[in-house]
């Protein structure tokens, strides 16, 4: 797949919308492997179902998909995965799929979920709400929660999660513009 997209042969498919979590991870990719992302024909799709159906129907070559998206097909042999953006790998229908990492790309992306509050929030209060999701991490219906939907356990309290979105923001306007996606003043 990486050759695919280095010489620009690779139509690829996507949903929901450009600028998506799926559009970056692949305008990271190309970045590494210096492919201009104008070079690539994307084909985006108002849903994960209909992006893999693109590929499994010829039209696409390759889809930039949720893992849990992706299982259906590949359980039926319609797809076959090609690798992951997890730290590590992934389970089930995944389990002998390399990460990105493994095959010398440094892209370990994905969605996330956080907590927030309005400012001026008392610190006995975060406190609280830290200590309780921080409990919940080691839980065994937590693993199992993680396990089932094919995510990647990776809790940060509040001070952490603000360093990682401090640094997200900066990663994800880099490949916003590259993507050309970035809005200017006066752009409406």
């Amino acid at each position: 797949m990486l050759e695919t997209i280095s010489q620009g042969s690779a139509v690829v498919s996507f949903a929901t919308a450009l600028g998506n979590m799926n559009h970056l991870i692949l305008a990271e990719i190309a970045t590494h492997l210096g492919v201009p992302m104008s070079t690539i024909p994307v084909r985006v799709f108002e849903s994960a179902p209909r992006a893999l159906a693109d590929v499994i129907a010829g039209s696409g070559h390759i889809a930039v998909a949720s893992a849990a998206s992706a299982v259906p097909s590949l359980a039926e042999g319609r797809l076959i995965p090609v690798m992951v953006t997890s730290p590590n790998r992934l389970g089930r229908v995944f389990a002998d799929t390399p990460t990105c990492l493994e095959l010398g790309v440094p892209c370990v992306r994905g969605t996330w979920r956080g907590v927030v509050g309005p400012p001026g929030l008392e610190q006995s209060t975060v406190d609280v709400w830290a200590d309780r999701l921080a409990g919940v991490i080691g839980t065994e219906s937590w693993g199992r929660l993680l396990e089932d939907n094919l995510w990647t356990g990776n809790y940060r309290g509040p001070e952490d999660t603000g360093k990682f979105l401090e640094a997200e923001r900066e990663q994800l306007a880099l490949l916003l513009e590259e993507l050309a996606l970035v809005a200017t003043v006066g752009d409406g």
